[in-house]
C-alpha cells in the first residue's frame, strides 16, 4: 500500500476480506452451547419434573388439593415458616375491624371507650388474627 493507499485508508475488498478472516476465526474459537439443553446422566434426574405445561394447565385440582396439604403440614410443623404464616395475616388482614365514632366532642368519646372496655372485661379476646381458613384448621 502506498501514501495514497495510507491516507484514504484499505479498499473495500481488503475490508471484506479482513472481517470475513476475523469471522472464521471466531467460528472456530467459540463453540458455545446451551447446558440446560444437553441431556447428561449427571442433570437427568435434576431436569426429570420439567414439562410442556403452563402455570393453569400445571395447577390441576389435584395438584392444588396435595399442596394445600403439604402447606398446612409444613406450617404446622416448622415453626420458622408458622411465624411468617401469622405475620402475613397480620400484615394482609390485620386484627379486624374496629368500631369507630364519631360522636361529637371529646367527653362522648371518652365515655364511650369506658362504656366498651367495662363491657368486653368479662369476654376473652384473641390477640392473634383469624383468616377464614387457618393453617392449623
Amino acid at each position: 500500500m502506498g501514501l495514497l493507499g495510507n491516507l484514504l485508508g484499505p479498499s473495500r475488498q481488503a475490508m471484506a476480506a479482513t472481517i470475513d478472516a476475523q469471522r472464521q476465526a471466531l467460528v472456530k474459537i467459540v463453540r458455545a452451547r446451551f447446558d440446560a439443553a444437553s441431556d447428561t446422566p449427571l442433570n437427568k434426574r435434576h431436569w426429570a419434573g420439567a414439562d410442556h405445561y403452563s402455570a393453569d394447565a400445571a395447577l390441576s385440582p389435584w395438584v392444588r388439593r396435595k399442596m394445600r396439604a403439604r402447606a398446612r403440614h409444613e406450617a404446622q410443623n416448622n415453626g420458622y415458616l408458622a411465624g411468617m404464616v401469622n405475620t402475613l395475616a397480620t400484615d394482609a388482614i390485620g386484627t379486624g375491624p374496629q368500631l369507630l365514632l364519631d360522636c361529637g366532642p371529646t367527653p362522648t368519646r371518652t365515655s364511650w371507650r369506658a362504656l366498651r372496655k367495662t363491657s368486653s372485661s368479662g369476654t376473652r379476646k384473641s390477640t392473634r388474627p383469624r383468616s377464614s381458613a387457618p393453617c392449623g384448621s
